[in-house]
């Protein structure tokens, strides 16, 4: 992975940047996409195509020496059900999850993990686990992987603040407004575990929103005293659910993580041709062009 042998010793002060992409939280950036940016492209290419186009901008963006993307578990089977049964079901009714869009969001994701083995992009995809839960383990591998080297996590998921809290290698890039994601200054935990998370379903203690739960998180005796008073049991289930770092699958994670981290990795132009044919990828012949320096610089 080191790109400064070729021409000489690398500098100490080069940030190397390897990039985790949430694979489902893209690709529903991707669909969108084709129905505004890209409207006039939408009956003629692939929503796969799509998805290339915006990661393109992102590998240009910040050149990483590797890029990893990693996918959900089917919803039902995630383990945080077996904690709380109602986690994540709201989703269903968004609106943003209509029919069309999840017919569109399975062909792109299907043709993305059959393709992108042939385009230097390692995934991950592992039952029972998110790909939060991933992304998670991966960061911690890669911890120690020098002082020049930063993760980017791109999503806009806003549980990865998580990361950048515990985690001074970590950066995240949201998509959608097209900007590293500033620094918490509290914890995004121990907030969450409070307030609750809509868009997962959890639900938090009444009357606490951001302003009172921050004041609770900055001062730890008035945060006792309020939990003594309400009972921390909701507190506890709230810290399961959104604590990546409390999954009790962490272990087995990390050696899979490990192992596909460690596989090798290839760019593959015959390959890719013969599965845009399989999946109709139209207009990847035209794209294919743009966006393959981005990805060969990845082998």
């Amino acid at each position: 992975m080191d790109r400064g042998s070729a021409a000489g010793p690398r500098s100490p002060y080069v940030i190397m940047n390897i990039l985790l992409i949430d694979g489902k939280n893209t690709a529903y950036r991707a669909a969108f996409a084709a129905r505004g940016t890209f409207a006039e492209s939408q009956n003629k290419y692939h929503p796969f195509v799509m998805w290339l186009r915006l990661t393109n901008m992102i590998l240009e963006k910040f050149k990483p020496v590797a890029t990893h993307i990693f996918w959900d578990c089917p919803k039902n089977d995630v383990w945080r059900k077996r904690v709380f049964a109602e986690y994540k079901d709201n989703r269903d009714s968004m609106p943003h999850y209509a029919d069309d869009v999840q017919q569109e969001l399975g062909r792109l994701i299907a043709a993305a993990k059959d393709i992108l083995p042939y385009m230097g992009v390692r995934q991950y995809e592992k039952a029972s686990q998110e790909s939060d839960d991933l992304i998670y383990t991966a960061c911690e591998l890669l911890r120690q992987a020098g002082q020049e080297t930063r993760v980017v996590i791109v999503s806009s998921d806003s549980d990865f603040a998580q990361l950048q809290w515990s985690m001074p290698h970590v950066s995240v890039y949201d998509p959608k407004r097209n900007a590293i994601i500033d620094h918490p200054t509290i914890s995004p935990v121990v907030l969450k575990a409070l307030s609750g998370d809509r868009s997962d379903n959890i639900d938090g203690y009444r009357g606490i929103g951001p302003v009172k739960g921050k004041q609770l998180v900055q001062d730890k005796k008035k945060l006792i005293e309020f939990l003594d008073a309400v009972g921390d049991h909701k507190f506890k289930r709230n810290l399961a659910l959104i604590d990546m770092s409390m999954n009790p699958a962490r272990l087995s994670n990390m050696l899979y993580v490990m192992r596909v981290m460690c596989s090798d990795i290839q760019f593959d132009k015959s390959a890719i041709n013969v599965v845009a044919m399989k999946h109709k990828i139209l207009g990847l012949s035209t794209e294919y062009p743009k966006v393959a320096l981005s990805f060969k610089r990845l082998v």
